[in-house]
């Protein structure tokens, strides 16, 4: 009985020490390796778009861009549509997805110049500003809503010339 005892108690205590062994080894490996490295967002190329939302969009549209660009002119989505802009969706519509919308360019930036109407939006990120420069158009879609548009600032182009 007391054999069976001891070499019960024995198995233990070298068990114990397998595994103090172990985290042991564990511990020194883990202090060993470098730290991991910070993950690196996008770089925005401005304040004015995050580059990091925007998508590709699937098309073949001419692009509108200052050298097209003219008071009138009508709009659809372009190549860089950024997912969260909704303006040219029609919220009456019963559809799913719902049908999008057209527009109609207003105004733009040429040379820092605004030439036709700015934005009525209450929102200084809906409206062209001095800080804005060359490049931006705004857009009044079918459903009267406002916005203003990257047309080659930045090297982006999300409005396409309707068809």
């Amino acid at each position: 009985m007391y054999i069976v005892y001891y070499t019960i108690m024995a198995q233990l205590r070298e068990k114990r020490a397998q595994d103090r062994e172990m985290r042991r080894k564990e511990h020194e490996a883990a202090q060993t390796q470098p730290p991991p490295k910070p993950r690196r967002r996008p770089i925005m190329d401005s304040y004015l778009v995050n580059h990091s939302k925007i998508r590709n969009e699937n098309i073949s549209v001419d692009l509108v861009s200052l050298e097209n660009v003219h008071i009138g002119l009508r709009v659809k989505r372009g190549l860089h549509w950024r997912a969260s802009w909704k303006d040219d969706i029609d919220r009456n519509d019963t559809n799913i997805p719902k049908n999008r919308l057209g527009g109609t360019i207003i105004g733009y930036t040429n040379n820092n110049v605004l030439v036709g109407e700015n934005s009525n939006s209450i929102y200084h990120t809906d409206k062209i500003t001095t800080q804005s420069g060359p490049g931006w158009a705004v857009v009044r879609w079918d459903n009267n809503n406002e916005s203003v548009y990257p047309i080659g600032s930045e090297n982006l182009y999300t409005l396409g010339i309707e068809d």
